[in-house]
């Protein structure tokens, strides 16, 4: 069974109306809860069973986002996978066009060379579709996809390819030349294992978290302004009765350097949905913190690795050159 079809059908488990024994929403409990105390609001017993349901239907939820959380970090790394065994093989390709390239003719070549050759090229068009270009002697450049994809293997050359995802989009998958030097974007593998995952990511895996994110965030929104439209026993408006941790996407496009950032909330109400960016300064050893938004700035403790700003915890890792500049947006899911 391909590696496409499993992930398609821990999917379709999801989303069947009941896993085992499991109920995959506990919105009828949640709802019959909420009705229940609509016909006797100041009854303390209903309103405890309705905070209960409310927790076990954030909780199941959670318990969702994670499965898909799951299968996109399971995805994720058997592309990297699949891009680790691409290299392996173009460079043996590589080698083996060394030999044949030793000797003018194809019809001169020992068999068992030949052999290896159509051996790798078999594996290689595992991994994805090929276009093979074979020459006088027997060697073979190799192009991903069609005829005008990106070479894999020309003569003695093998590129050494690399993936990139993106957190605040996983269905965007890019495959991408010399990752750990002049990075290029490169075509898209298709077929194969690897085309097929990435073909999961896109057309299976992220309509179902963003369909999935759309859902907890409606619920989330109607449930909020119908709780806090009313008031609670001591006659003051109700708050929210569900929240949603912000999620922001951290970019660094121009750094060349090791440093890497992550975020987490600190304080979610003082929390800011608004873009900023983190410039770092050799001199002064700080990161200048500038709103994108309002333009105003300030500055991280010297030489801090962990700080806060606006309600986020901010951990960086790696060593930072002066002028790193590192994006960081609210996301949508």
């Amino acid at each position: 069974m391909s590696e496409k079809i499993i992930f398609t059908n821990g999917l379709i488990d999801l989303a069947q109306p009941r896993l085992g024994s499991k109920v995959i929403y506990k919105t009828d409990d949640f709802f019959a809860s909420a009705n229940r105390l609509s016909t006797d609001p100041a009854s303390i017993p209903l309103r405890n069973i309705f905070l209960r349901d409310g927790d076990a239907l954030a909780a199941r939820f959670r318990e969702l986002s994670g499965q898909l959380g799951d299968i996109e970090q399971e995805t994720q790394k058997k592309i990297e996978l699949q891009v680790a065994k691409l290299n392996n093989l173009s460079e043996q390709l590589a080698e083996v066009n060394i030999q044949l390239n030793r000797t003018l003719s194809v019809e001169m070549q020992p068999a068992r060379l030949l052999d290896q050759r159509d051996s790798l090229l078999r594996d290689l068009s595992q991994i994805t579709k090929i276009n093979v270009r074979e020459t006088a002697t027997g060697a073979v450049d190799v192009r991903l996809g069609n005829k005008v994809g990106s070479l894999a293997v020309s003569g003695a050359q093998a590129t050494t390819f690399g993936s990139r995802f993106y957190a605040n989009q996983p269905g965007r998958v890019d495959l991408i030349s010399e990752p750990n030097g002049d990075t290029r974007p490169v075509s898209s593998a298709s077929g194969g294992m690897l085309g097929g995952l990435i073909q999961l990511r896109n057309q299976v895996l992220a309509p179902a978290m963003n369909s999935f994110d759309g859902l907890a965030q409606t619920v989330a929104k109607e449930m909020n302004a119908i709780h806090t439209s009313g008031l609670d026993a001591r006659g003051e408006r109700g708050k929210d009765l569900f929240k949603i941790d912000p999620i922001f996407d951290v970019t660094s496009p121009t750094v060349t350097s090791t440093i890497k950032a992550s975020l987490g909330v600190a304080d979610s109400d003082a929390v800011k949905m608004a873009p900023f960016k983190m410039t770092w300064s050799s001199a002064d050893k700080v990161w200048r913190i500038e709103d994108q938004a309002t333009n105003q700035a300030v500055f991280s403790p010297a030489d801090a690795k962990v700080f806060t700003y606006a309600g986020l915890e901010i951990s960086t890792t790696g060593k930072a050159m002066d002028g790193d500049t590192i994006y960081v947006e609210p996301a949508t899911r």
